[in-house]
């Protein structure tokens, strides 16, 4: 899923934002594989799919 704003708000932030970025979005990772790992890949697809909606309404 792109995130047009991702590239400009990073290139703003300081070295300690870019690290604590860095941080955080490796935290999603690591959870997206906790939560994916026994799923089939059906269900990994319905689940994006799902959250997708969840975010559009953020």
């Amino acid at each position: 899923m792109p995130y047009p704003l991702h590239d400009t708000a990073v290139k703003l932030l300081t070295d300690e934002g870019k690290s604590m970025y860095e941080e955080h979005h490796g935290f999603h990772q690591e959870c997206t594989s906790e939560i994916s790992r026994d799923l089939t890949n059906e269900q990994v697809k319905t689940l994006s799919e799902l959250l997708e909606v969840v975010l559009e309404r953020l």
